[in-house]
């Protein structure tokens, strides 16, 4: 038997988030490769390959916009348990 490391470094998430198709919203599924990650739409062919500089890149571009809408969502949060209680 031959030990191959490159298949034990795959590993499949089902997401929460979802994405279309054009036909109906299906969940992400995020393949996770040594040199890349695959991008598929559950059910689908649909299939989209990206280097992992590539997703770094557009963590730090979008890291500072998540953090301002988290930070709105909290304070609406805060405003509406504030009126109800």
């Amino acid at each position: 038997m031959v030990f191959s490391p490159e298949r034990r470094a795959r590993v499949r998430y089902l997401t929460g988030s979802q994405a279309s198709d054009g036909t109906t919203k299906r969940a992400i599924v995020v393949e996770s490769r040594p040199q890349y990650a695959v991008l598929e739409l559950e059910g689908t062919d649909i299939r989209y390959s990206l280097a992992w500089e590539r997703i770094f890149a557009l963590a730090e571009t979008n890291y500072e916009r998540n953090l301002r809408l988290e930070d709105a969502a909290a304070e609406r949060f805060r405003r509406q348990k504030k009126v109800s209680g």
